[in-house]
């Protein structure tokens, strides 16, 4: 009569469950990245719907989830219903239902009572599609540095799951000099720069350059 088949509880390797607990929390990460800028997105975009039809809007109030029924509020508490456009309004409902309670990117929440931040949300206009990626790339090297920039390049970095954009970008200034910078948060910029030139693999060069007529990609 034969051994009974020996089981194990853990099927994989301990290098397998590595990879897959690195995977998973570079997937979290990324997935929070991502609706965070998607609330940011909606924030500014519902702002600008609201000051646009009431321009003393300070609030809009979505109640019961019910956007059919929102509302721009003035700081004395005055009411002007509130249209959104039929092409936002997919986008909108959907992210309204997956906000959290209390506070995201100028959203709260309480219960199925959505409030926003009109003037906060107005901070969000360097978002895409607001303004393009290149723009807000070179925005935040100039920010950072304190000088003007006349080219980008960003390569790719090979991580245990895939390539990424590296986060360490070559400057050249319009001064001539030229630096290598950090950009801490370029999980901010990653989704927007695959949109625009796809996804990074093993020879990936990303090249902003600044000529008189805008900021270019390619």
């Amino acid at each position: 009569m034969s051994a009974p088949a020996t089981t194990s509880a853990m099927p994989f390797t301990e290098a397998t469950r590595q990879l897959i607990r690195s995977h998973t929390h570079n997937l979290e990460y990324e997935i929070d990245s991502l609706l965070d800028e998607e609330r940011k997105v909606l924030a500014y975009t519902t702002a600008r719907l609201a000051t646009a039809q009431y321009p003393a809007a300070t609030r809009v109030i979505i109640r019961d989830l019910c956007i059919g029924d929102a509302v721009a509020c003035d700081v004395d508490g005055i009411e002007k219903k509130l249209s959104v456009d039929a092409d936002i309004a997919p986008s909108l409902i959907a992210m309204l239902h997956r906000l959290p309670t209390g506070d995201s990117s100028a959203w709260e929440r309480h219960l199925d009572t959505i409030e926003l931040d009109v003037v906060a949300a107005l901070d969000f206009s360097d978002q895409y599609p607001f303004q393009q990626v290149q723009d807000r790339i070179v925005a935040y090297i100039e920010e950072k540095t304190g000088r003007t920039v006349r080219r980008v390049e960003i390569t790719s970095d090979l991580w245990d799951n895939g390539y990424f954009y590296d986060d360490t970008v070559a400057v050249d200034y319009a001064d001539g000099d030229s630096d290598e910078i950090l950009i801490a948060d370029m999980s901010e910029f990653s989704g927007e720069l695959r949109h625009e030139v796809g996804d990074p693999g093993p020879s990936t060069v990303v090249t902003i350059v600044r000529t008189n007529t805008g900021i270019s990609i390619r």
